[in-house]
Formats: C-alpha cells, structure tokens, sequence
C-alpha cells in the first residue's frame, strides 16, 4: 500500500540542512498541517515516510517532497500497527515521529453518538498510542535518541461548543504526551506536544 518516489527537489527557506538524514514519520501527511510539516521536514533534508488514509492525496504530497507514501485507516489497528513498521523498514530505522493524523466531527453534547465518539479517539488517541508504541520499540532496540511530536489542540485545555468528542481526545493526547516522556525519557527518546489554536 506505499510507494517510494524518486527524491525530488524540495521547497526550501533555509540552507543548513538541519535534518539531513534524519528518517521521519509523519502521520496525517496528505494536507495541511502535515503537509507543511512534511514540506518544512524536506527542505531540512530528512528522509520522509508520510501516511495517511487519502492515499491519492498523500502519494502526490510524497512526490512533491520525495518521500515515501503509505495509505493507511489509523483507527484500523492492525494497520496502523503493520503500516507504521513498513514507513520504519522503509526508512531503515526512524530518528522522529510526528503524529499529526486526527479527526474533527461537530455534534452538540447531547447528540454526540458512540459511533462518532469512537471514531474521534479511535484516531486521535488509540492510533497514537500504536505508532508512538511501534516507534519507540524500534527507537530503543536501535539505540536511537529519537524524538516523537504529537498534535494536540487548544481545544484540549479549553475546549469549544459542538466538540466535546474532539476536546476530550486532544485532552487525552496531552495527557499520553506527559506519560510518554516520563516512560520513555530514560531511552533517549523525547515525547513533546503541540497545541495549535486560534
């Protein structure tokens, strides 16, 4: 379900090449936030696994950026799990993890339905937990002092009307970034959060 472009050339502001050779993983890749992160990732010269469920869409992000490309339903478990190892087998090894992929339904409280509350956390939390765990095992047995960056939300610390599904997933994310530090701190591996807001 992936493919591996030729390397491209990459948009770039900066010339240090900060990242050169550094293997990253970004989630949620297809567009937008991901895909700027994927578009910022590359001009730094790191090698890039991009995945996401738009497989059309992450494939022609993964072309731009000369990355590799793997269509992937997060909230499917056993995929995430199996799809997360092929981006780090195809990277031969991961240095970062960026888990951008998540989800965004608007439902009042009282019609929010168990369908879409699992669907959000699901994808917004469950997923993350199985990357950040697939990823780390790699980073330990590798010995790598690796970093993995989760996107939260400010709607996490304060939420908005018609998401509470949303803001209890992003709280849930903030909460399973504080917990992956201090696990994970004694391996060499950093666990930071991002909270985008307006």
């Amino acid at each position: 379900p992936y493919s591996v472009p030729a390397m491209v050339s990459a948009p770039t502001s900066l010339n240090s090449k900060s990242l050169s050779g550094r293997r990253v993983i970004i989630t949620g890749a297809a567009r937008g936030i991901g895909a700027a992160i994927a578009t910022t990732f590359a001009a730094e010269g790191a090698r890039l696994a991009l995945l996401d469920r738009d497989g059309d869409r992450c494939r022609a992000t993964a072309e731009a950026v000369g990355a590799a490309s793997f269509a992937v339903d997060l909230a499917d478990p056993a995929a995430a799990v199996a799809v997360t190892q092929q981006a780090i087998d195809a990277l031969s090894g991961v240095d970062v993890l960026v888990n951008n992929a998540g989800i965004l339904l608007f439902s009042p409280l009282l019609e929010i339905t168990v369908e879409d509350w699992d669907r959000t956390f699901d994808v917004n939390l469950r997923a993350m937990l199985l990357t950040t765990q697939v990823v780390a095992k790699a980073m330990i047995a590798a010995g790598t002092r690796g970093a993995i960056v989760n996107m939260a939300s400010m709607g996490g610390k304060i939420g908005s009307p018609n998401q509470a599904h949303y803001a209890a997933s992003k709280a849930g994310v903030i909460s399973l970034t504080r917990v992956s530090a201090m696990d994970l701190g004694a391996h060499g591996i950093r666990v930071n959060c991002i909270c985008p807001g307006d």
